[in-house]
């Protein structure tokens, strides 16, 4: 009987096991260059906001498109305050809804994932639409010089408060100014009589009409 060749044996064992560990190896680098259970989720992208403004009465939430959303939103907002928004629903991967904030401002929309950051535009901001009516308006009469606060949203895109009088609009400056609340004072000469408080804010019109409010000087 023939002798096995123990140099050639050796050398199909060493072969055998290098494949195997080249196999090994290049299984492993596929893995891990397709997503193992270790890698880092995909960061998020915006590529849409609709609609770009609204206040916590908006009916119709706001919906974000763009892509790895389903990744785990763990955070976002409407910056220039950090708020938190509320009802975060998701639509898979490319797309979910929320509410405007009660105490939201106007700033970029942030989503925070697992796997990074992404905003808006800074200079495209989600405006948040000042809303005030004479019944978030206390007092609605009184004299001269008489404190009026008024409640509402989007308050701080307030910029200039007016009182009309028949001589033209006197400019009336904010005592304090958050997001819900706008405190002022009425001009102690103001006259006697029905007069219209305009509330202007810094956006077009077609988006944030100005607010007005009645009072009567008494």
């Amino acid at each position: 009987m023939e002798k096995p060749n123990k140099a050639l044996s050796g050398h199909a064992t060493r072969g055998g096991w290098l494949r195997a560990a080249l196999l090994s190896g290049l299984a492993l680098g596929l893995m891990l260059g397709c997503g193992g259970a270790n890698s880092k989720p995909a960061a998020p992208t915006i590529t849409l906001v609709t609609p770009m403004s609204g206040n916590y009465l908006s009916a119709t939430p706001v919906e974000v498109t763009g892509s790895g959303f389903v990744s785990g939103v763990t955070s976002l907002n409407i910056s220039l305050g950090s708020l938190l928004t509320a009802n975060v629903v998701l639509s898979g991967d490319t797309a979910f809804t929320f509410q405007v904030p009660a105490a939201a401002v106007t700033g970029q929309v942030i989503v925070t994932t697992e796997g990074g950051t992404a905003a808006t535009p800074a200079g495209s901001p989600f405006i948040v639409i000042p809303y005030a009516n004479s019944s978030t308006t206390n007092p609605t009469s009184g004299p001269g010089a008489t404190l009026v606060t008024v409640t509402g949203y989007g308050l701080l895109g307030i910029s200039e408060i007016a009182i009309d009088e028949a001589s033209g609009a006197v400019a009336i400056l904010p005592i304090s100014q958050t997001a819900n609340l706008l405190t002022f004072t009425i001009p102690s000469s103001a006259a006697a009589g029905s007069h219209t408080i305009t509330l202007l804010n810094n956006y077009n019109t077609s988006v944030a009409p100005p607010l007005t409010i009645p009072f009567t000087v008494n």
